[in-house]
């Protein structure tokens, strides 16, 4: 009767992503990301990663309080950064194939470099948000004793009413949960796109067996 549930399909693509940026702010023309990550996964494990720095049309300016939050090196970018347009066309590539494009604060963060990356290439990103999943919203509606009900509202439409629910002293953030589900992983070196992901990957495999989705 729930076959259909995430939680028992093994043959979806989902695609885990994260970047590294500049700041907060949620557009490319003053933000970019320096750092992206990704992984693809099947049921519970992961089956390919991608991880670059990128060089853009300009130096990367992170302030020195965001340098030490995310362990921003400009040596990494400089010495192992990979021009933008091919790191443009690789993220088109992975989250387009992607059935389910997966992260943690993806719709009230990432999706706006995604978008930003579709447009640059002269795609289009409408339909990107429809198929992610933000364990960010999940958890904070589990906390909140609001879990995901299909027959009341969207997938979608129901992650954006929690990312915008105010919930004081709920912390939903990924070291948090992590150590709530007691999930053994390296926390001293979070802000790293690929260690981030994999917290992410175990965090939403947890979440799965909460969430009917």
């Amino acid at each position: 009767m729930d076959e259909h549930l995430l939680r028992f399909d093994k043959s979806k693509t989902l695609c885990f992503l994260d970047f590294e940026t500049e700041n907060l702010c949620l557009y490319m023309e003053r933000n970019l990301p320096w750092q992206v990550g990704m992984l693809k996964a099947r049921g519970d494990e992961s089956f390919d990663s991608y991880m670059r720095y990128i060089k853009w049309y300009r130096p990367a300016n992170v302030s020195p309080e965001a340098a030490e939050v995310t362990r921003f090196r400009p040596e990494s970018v400089t010495e192992h950064g990979v021009d933008y347009k091919q790191v443009i066309q690789d993220v088109y590539d992975w989250t387009s194939e992607a059935e389910i494009i997966i992260g943690h604060n993806v719709l009230g963060f990432d999706i706006y470099f995604l978008s930003g990356m579709y447009r640059m290439l002269g795609k289009s990103p409408i339909g990107i948000a429809e198929k992610m999943i933000d364990t960010h919203a999940l958890a904070k509606g589990i906390k909140l004793g609001d879990v995901f009900d299909r027959k009341k509202s969207g997938l979608l439409e129901y992650q954006y009413r929690m990312i915008h629910t105010i919930a004081k002293g709920v912390k939903t953030n990924t070291k948090t949960l992590g150590t709530e589900y007691g999930i053994e992983h390296d926390y001293e070196n979070l802000h790293d796109a690929l260690i981030d992901l994999g917290l992410n990957l175990k965090i939403w495999n947890k979440i799965k067996q909460q969430v009917a989705v």
